[in-house]
């Protein structure tokens, strides 16, 4: 990660300096822990979807607990209505940026969403709830949206295949570059871009821009 953590310890005495990024300095040890596990890339809970995230960050961090979920200044932060937090976070992904894990975030939020869409419950999500004068709920399936709402999550479910696989691609991309640094150049085999012949320096190419140039999308 970019800054040390450790659940007995303070942030700002584990990470000389820390106290010199404004934005940091204005939060407590708690809300600093919090936004670092949320938004750091190497985050051990960066798998989660970014709610969940949030969620559990602010009990690792150590909120309190009411009942099964956070307190409510746990929840304020959750809910992005912690201004301070949120100007923490902003600074943290100015810091940490990286174009290529980006990238691969952005893929995962795709993903994401698209499971979520395709759990939803077709039949609750169409359901319109109606109470007449005297209280009475009534209850009825519009079978028209239900049907369009499955149409478009099978739409969306077959852009899965795709989108785990460029995720893939990157990260093996993105292996290679971390873990070969020191070689200058592409091999011939790395750079084929159609009808062209093109000498590239693997200096400041992004993995980004390695995916673009193997399958040929790079403007």
């Amino acid at each position: 990660m970019l800054f040390k953590l450790h659940y007995e310890k303070s942030p700002f005495e584990l990470n000389d300096g820390l106290k010199a990024i404004r934005e940091f300095a204005a939060l407590t040890d708690r809300q600093f822990t919090a936004v670092a596990l949320h938004t750091d890339y190497d985050s051990p809970i960066r798998k989660l979807p970014d709610l969940q995230r949030k969620e559990q960050a602010a009990i690792i961090a150590g909120y309190p607990m009411e009942g099964k979920r956070v307190d409510k200044n746990g929840r304020n932060f959750v809910d992005g209505k912690v201004g301070s937090m949120e100007r923490a976070i902003k600074k943290y992904k100015e810091i940490q940026y990286d174009r290529d894990r980006e990238t691969l975030a952005g893929i995962d939020r795709q993903i994401h969403e698209i499971m979520e869409i395709v759990k939803e419950d077709k039949i609750q999500a169409a359901t319109k709830v109606t109470v007449s004068k005297d209280g009475n709920r009534t209850e009825s399936v519009d079978h028209e949206l239900r049907y369009k709402l499955v149409e478009a999550a099978t739409k969306m479910a077959k852009n899965l295949p795709d989108l785990y696989k460029t995720r893939k691609e990157m990260i093996d991309l993105m292996g290679e570059k971390e873990n070969i640094p020191e070689l200058p150049t592409f091999t011939s085999s790395d750079v084929i871009i159609d009808n062209e012949e093109d000498e590239t320096s693997n200096e400041n190419l992004s993995t980004v821009d390695q995916y673009m140039i193997k399958h040929g999308r790079r403007n």
